[in-house]
């Protein structure tokens, strides 16, 4: 039996869109992971944390959202976009506020688990968007390239906030930087996609291809964060101060720009395969350099290529899960796995830095980035033909192929 593939409609890869998109999954849903390298620097710098609770705390918050999306996950497609968003931003925005007037661990651990609900409605809304888009690993590529401009300017601001501040500082800066964000979100669309009954709960979503798909991206940002939570301290070992970090880090976002345009150019049309593998493979080298650098200029050539290929793999991963169910279910469930694997990440960095030394964790991430690779190969090639024939994409494993079918 054929299956039928429901796509929704009137959603196009425009400059609305692309903002809409930004403002809900990099604006608010990603946003302390984006900043997790001033944040918990400035939990060990100011507040003098160990680096395993100022980890935990980081953990706490992503765990929080990542539940968040996998409760969501299977009701995606039957509710408001813009109800989860802005409810997600009020409730991240005031948490956000009243960490910066804490000073407990305990008190920020209950905090930052709050903050982390509204980050996961956020990011549910944003990527249930995503994954309605025609092209969604282009729509997400241009969506990271207008999240490589802005951070490239708050890297530099948080570095100097940090330094001047402390935590207190940081954390006001997140809650002034989502509270930003609200007016943008009110755009979102306001009532729930129409859609058949045969797509409530888990209904027509491939499960295999979202186990597998979860899994890739869960083991990727236990590297990705994980690295990037403690690449600042990295640099204050190498004899980079936290000012100086902001600079170094807006440079790699620089040149994320770069890749993230280079990303949406390409897409899928050249093929699926190629892509994911060297972006993966390339991706892994760059987390092993920062973490084993020995001085000052192989850790910022190191940052600045991290960000550049992380801006280039991204895309592919996410646009994969967006097109294995356009309802948005699977990447809303992956986005989960993902912050699972995101709030894992600072806690066993920070504890194997304390055990073994950062070099032991650039081999685990080299190594995992590589799993990854293999899963994403196996998940692209269960892609559903009719979904692949809708956005104009032909399966790899059935080329030559022609519109009628023919070979």
């Amino acid at each position: 039996m054929e299956t039928t593939i429901h796509q929704p409609s009137g959603v196009e890869l425009s400059l609305r869109t692309v903002l809409l998109a930004f403002a809900a999954v990099w604006g608010v849903g990603f946003a302390s992971q984006a900043l997790s390298p001033f944040l918990v620097g400035s939990l060990i710098q100011d507040l003098r944390f160990n680096a395993s609770l100022a980890g935990l705390i980081q953990s706490v918050e992503l765990f929080a959202a990542a539940l968040t999306s996998l409760v969501l996950a299977p009701r995606i497609a039957h509710l408001s976009k813009r109800r989860l968003a802005i409810a997600g931003a009020l409730i991240a925005c005031c948490m956000q506020g009243a960490s910066s007037i804490s000073a407990s661990g305990n008190a920020l651990l209950v905090l930052r688990a709050l903050s982390g609900i509204g980050a996961g409605l956020c990011l549910a809304s944003g990527n249930s968007l995503i994954a309605s888009a025609e092209e969604p690993e282009r729509l997400y590529a241009r969506m990271f390239m207008i999240a490589a401009i802005v951070y490239c300017c708050i890297f530099v601001a948080m570095g100097h906030i940090g330094a001047a501040f402390g935590a207190r500082g940081t954390y006001g800066f997140e809650a002034i930087w989502t509270a930003s964000m609200i007016p943008i979100l009110w755009r979102m669309p306001a009532a729930p996609p129409t859609s058949p009954e045969s797509d409530r709960g888990w209904a027509g979503v491939p499960l295999v291809s979202t186990i597998l798909m979860s899994a890739a991206i869960l083991l990727f940002e236990i590297c990705d964060v994980g690295v990037w939570a403690f690449s600042e301290r990295v640099g204050d070992t190498v004899g980079i101060v936290m000012s100086d970090s902001g600079w170094a880090l807006a440079g790699s976002s620089a040149i994320a720009i770069v890749t993230a345009f280079i990303a949406s150019k390409v897409g899928f049309r050249y093929g699926r395969a190629w892509p994911t593998v060297i972006s993966l493979t390339a991706f892994g080298a760059t987390c092993f350099s920062i973490l084993t650098a020995p001085n000052v200029r192989l850790f910022l050539a190191a940052v600045l290529g991290y960000q550049g290929v992380y801006a280039f793999a991204l895309p592919f991963l996410y646009g994969t899960a967006g097109l294995i169910d356009a309802r948005g279910r699977t990447i809303v469930a992956a986005s989960g796995a993902a912050l699972i694997g995101a709030s894992i990440g600072p806690y066993v960095v920070g504890r194997l830095s304390e055990r073994a030394g950062f070099a032991s964790v650039g081999v685990l991430a080299f190594a995992s980035l590589g799993v990854v690779a293999g899963l994403m190969l196996l998940t692209q090639r269960q892609i559903p033909r009719a979904r692949c024939e809708l956005v104009g994409l032909v399966p790899e494993n059935d080329r030559p192929y022609t519109a009628n079918g023919a070979e």
